[in-house]
């Protein structure tokens, strides 16, 4: 490990100070995550090159990406009133939103009384709105966008027209004109000229705007491309969300015999459900439908294998 200079009085090193911050904040680490985040960060300028991953083992009892995660809290949350007092899971499920939108969220929502699921049901559905705004904005937009395009056709097919018959007009006059060369006044050959000079300029604009017509085209299909890229990038989910830990083994173990305890005589109670009421039984069912989601979910997480990068 590198040397450390900066000292105090009696010799402890900054270092050593922080290992036991670390290992004070790390038995409470649902409620010192921001503590434990700013301990990390100040511990990880410190700390040798490639000692990292035994100190975060050795002080904070976690992994390498669980102390990023903690970092990355402390990065985003820091001096921020608004956010103190939360819980490391609620912290993480905030981390969700972008940034310049948590803090409008925290003060619209009582996230304090709100479970962590709550949370990232509340975050789910304000994306999906975020979405559908986007969508129909998108919608407005073309539509917009296509009308525009029509008008601006219609009045350059407007000019074209004027144009066409001031053109055929003046070859008219120019051809009688030329049937007699001794009655063409040099006033009116002049104006010949002027005229045939504003319908070449009127000719290049709508060249113009038909070049601008297409380039329009090409930045709304590429436009379009971007929205589709992107509804297909949250259908997918939020693959890059932090994991939220903080249930242990014994945890569930105790959940379980408690919820078969509680809830063992509900196979057996056929007659039961025969006398209750429709509305009563589909409430079973859904929160059953719910416990099975959860399972479902739960096994994933369980199959999923996370490969950490070596320290550096």
């Amino acid at each position: 490990m590198n040397a450390i200079t900066n000292t105090t009085p009696t010799g402890v090193t900054r270092l050593d100070a922080l290992a036991t911050e670390a290992r004070g904040y790390s038995t409470a680490i649902a409620t010192n995550a921001m503590e434990l985040g700013r301990v990390l960060t100040e511990a990880k300028a410190l700390i040798g090159h490639g000692n990292w991953t035994d100190w975060v083992e050795t002080n904070a009892s976690m992994s390498t990406r669980s102390a990023e995660n903690l970092m990355g809290i402390y990065h985003r949350f820091a001096d921020r009133p608004a956010f103190d007092g939360m819980t490391q899971s609620k912290l993480l499920t905030l981390m969700m939103l972008p940034e310049g939108k948590d803090e409008e969220f925290v003060q619209t929502h009582d996230v304090e009384s709100m479970t962590v699921r709550q949370l990232r049901e509340e975050i789910a559905q304000l994306k999906e709105g975020q979405q559908a705004a986007l969508d129909k904005a998108r919608e407005e937009g073309k539509k917009q966008g296509q009308k525009d395009k029509k008008n601006h056709e219609a009045e350059l097919q407007q000019q074209l027209q004027e144009a066409n018959a001031a053109r055929q007009k003046a070859e008219d006059e120019l051809q009688k004109l030329n049937d007699d060369p001794l009655r063409v006044p040099p006033s009116v050959q002049d104006s010949l000229d002027s005229m045939k000079a504003s319908y070449q300029q009127l000719w290049d604009q709508y060249q113009g705007l038909n070049d601008d017509l297409t380039d329009l085209q090409e930045q709304y299909d590429h436009s379009q491309e971007e929205v589709n890229t992107l509804r297909s990038t949250i259908a997918r989910g939020d693959a890059d969300r932090p994991a939220v830990t903080g249930l242990t083994l014994d945890v569930l173990r105790q959940a379980v015999i408690e919820f078969k305890t509680r809830c063992s005589s509900m196979p057996y109670m056929d007659d039961e459900f025969c006398a209750m009421p429709l509305s009563e039984r589909n409430d079973y069912n859904r929160l059953l439908r719910e416990m099975e989601d959860w399972c479902k979910a739960s096994r994933m997480a369980l199959n999923t294998f996370v490969v950490e990068e070596a320290a550096q």
